[in-house]
């Protein structure tokens, strides 16, 4: 299951967004969980490299989405992290004998945990990784991270690879009138 690519083939009013703008959300949700910082830096480089001018404004308009995406990331993801730990910290211990990720059972542990640790909802992504103790989290939900980071992130991203190279995204259609830069 995919939360990055939940949901993101219909407009606000219900209506079926054309293929090519679906592909592109879809592709950029995917990138900002997956690769948060990697996927932002470029965003922000790219934009500052893109003329605004008429032949580029669905590009544009498509990168300030982006650049959206990657601040309001920022804003919420320590929160995030905070509540999700604080569900999922009460189903693993219900769930595993020894939950800490470093056990016999770890794998199993990590699956969980990145299928939403029960109720919890999705692992939070975490672009810049500046939550740690004392910023905006206690001391085990930061360690927490650190360890579900080191024991088990690298094989969720081996599982969910970014796009082939068959699923180029087509330019997005104009918009009416572009949005100014932020």
């Amino acid at each position: 299951h995919d939360i990055a690519r939940d949901d993101v083939g219909n407009d606000n009013n219900g209506g079926s967004l054309p293929d090519s703008v679906a592909i592109a959300v879809a592709e950029m949700g995917h990138e900002l969980y997956y690769d948060g910082q990697g996927f932002c830096d470029c965003i922000v480089e790219v934009n500052e490299l893109a003329p605004m001018c008429n032949s580029f404004t669905g590009f544009k308009t498509l990168l300030y989405e982006a650049i959206d995406a990657c601040k309001s990331l920022d804003m919420i993801d320590c929160a995030a992290l905070d509540e999700f730990y604080s569900d999922c910290k009460t189903n693993l211990s219900k769930q595993f004998a020894d939950p800490g990720f470093t056990n016999s059972d770890s794998n199993e542990q990590c699956e969980y945990v990145s299928a939403g640790c029960g109720s919890s909802g999705a692992f939070p992504s975490l672009r810049k990784m500046d939550c740690g103790v004392g910023k905006e989290v206690s001391k085990s939900v930061w360690d927490f991270y650190k360890i579900f980071n080191r024991e088990c992130w690298d094989e969720i991203i081996r599982d969910n690879p970014g796009g082939d190279s068959s699923d180029v995204v087509p330019s997005p259609t104009p918009p009416v009138a572009p949005r100014p830069p932020p």
